[in-house]
């Protein structure tokens, strides 16, 4: 249609004109096909990163709610049934609430309030108190908590932090959590001072935690544009910074 309207142009004023036209036609064409690349590359990126960002979702949700996890809460309950009812019918309303978390999450595509993560974290924590009693002592100084962040975007830091930090230690292990308002964004910071690790070390075979890792920094980046950075050695527990940026 716009080849046959230049042509009919250049038939009635002439061949300059028909010329320029033809020029005109041709970088129009140029143009039209350079957007549509761009068009197509942006869909397929965006396509991939909701798939990516779906899979990383689903891998966080089973990481959480694993067989050993399910198994140790259980055991937890079924001895307080025994020793402390009260205290059991506690813990289970807790791993109910845990569990509904987890699988609600699995529609959430968009960031949560901060506030909400913190009480998952909250829910879990409890749980993992119900354990190891006072091996386990947890401190938060949360000044900030008008912020998104992914669902089940902080917890796993906090799970690696017991599970791998505390957890190794033959003395109390203390946790906190804090959060704050800083230039250009909020700051959170989870830190230990559990047995730590080497970064530079090759990961285990099993990968879990290495990769849980990975799949909890994309996510940050890639649904709120943060950055994570860790700091730890052996004997010197772990600290884990995340920037959030004020506008995601």
């Amino acid at each position: 249609l716009l080849y046959g309207a230049v042509y009919s142009i250049g038939q009635l004023c002439g061949e300059d004109y028909y010329n320029a036209g033809v020029e005109l036609f041709c970088t129009a064409l140029v143009l039209l096909v350079i957007f549509l690349n761009i068009y197509v590359a942006r869909e397929h990126k965006r396509k991939t990163q909701e798939l990516e960002l779906q899979n990383a979702r689903m891998n966080l949700m089973v990481s959480q709610i694993q067989p050993h996890f399910i198994y140790n809460v259980l055991t937890t309950i079924s001895n307080l049934c025994v020793t402390d009812p009260e205290e059991a019918e506690e813990t289970t309303v807790l791993f109910s609430q845990y569990l509904r978390t987890n699988l609600d999450s699995m529609r959430k595509t968009e960031p949560v309030p901060f506030s909400a993560e913190m009480g998952h974290i909250n829910t879990y924590v409890e749980l993992e108190k119900k354990r190891f009693g006072d091996k386990l002592n947890v401190e938060t100084d949360c000044r900030e908590t008008n912020f998104l962040v992914p669902s089940l975007g902080l917890q796993p830091i906090v799970e690696n932090s017991i599970k791998h930090g505390i957890r190794g230690k033959d003395s109390p292990g203390h946790l906190k959590i804090s959060s704050k308002k800083v230039d250009g964004g909020y700051e959170v910071v989870i830190e230990d001072d559990g047995v730590g690790f080497d970064p530079a070390a090759p990961a285990k075979e099993d990968g879990r935690s290495h990769v849980g890792m990975i799949n909890v920094r994309n996510r940050l980046m890639q649904m709120c544009g943060a950055t994570m950075e860790v700091e730890t050695s052996p004997g010197n527990g772990c600290k884990t910074t995340i920037i959030f940026p004020e506008e995601q």
